[in-house]
């Protein structure tokens, strides 16, 4: 768990006081926290201050909403996605893909069981491409890669605990 108050810049405030709004975190700094926890298999805890009137101060509302939409438009429409069992799961395009992002997710109902992966793009003929390699997904692993046509990507486990159990497999592409 990543622990974080929305007013730390400078304060790191936990309890209400006026004036200063300011010390909010911004949109790409939060999406930055995002990248760094829940992009590695943390959860992202935002404390929210509450003011003398026993509300959240409304330019907070404001920024989580923000934030909220941010994520949204980052997550919403991938170029494609899948799930699966097994040590190799692949996504199939109907077209080549411009891809940047990777998305996975296990089924940790099951537990966390994957040690090792490889993702792997399909680049033309029968040339396979590394986009990215970890040693962990758990809840939610998210790849950054350079930016790659791929006609199909597959994820191969290579160690696990037991048979992996693939609840997501997303590629996301530029914004349109």
């Amino acid at each position: 768990m990543v622990d974080i108050v929305l007013r730390g810049k400078g304060n790191h405030d936990w309890f209400w006081r006026p004036g200063v709004d300011h010390s909010q975190y911004s949109v790409d700094e939060l999406m930055g926290m995002y990248d760094t926890s829940v992009a590695r298999n943390c959860n992202l805890v935002i404390g929210l201050v509450v003011n003398t009137e026993g509300l959240v101060p409304q330019p907070d509302v404001k920024r989580m909403e923000e934030f909220g939409r941010a994520l949204r438009d980052r997550f919403s429409k991938p170029v494609g996605q899948t799930s699966g069992r097994g040590d190799v799961v692949t996504l199939a395009f109907e077209r080549p893909r411009t891809i940047h992002e990777i998305v996975l997710q296990e089924d940790i109902a099951h537990g966390e069981l994957v040690r090792r992966y490889v993702i792997e793009g399909h680049i033309g003929n029968d040339t396979w491409q590394q986009l990215a390699a970890g040693q962990s997904i758990g809840n939610k692993r998210i790849e950054h890669v350079k930016p790659v046509d791929v006609a199909e990507m597959r994820l191969r486990v290579l160690e696990t605990r037991a048979e992996p159990r693939i609840k997501g497999l997303q590629a996301f592409g530029p914004s349109a």
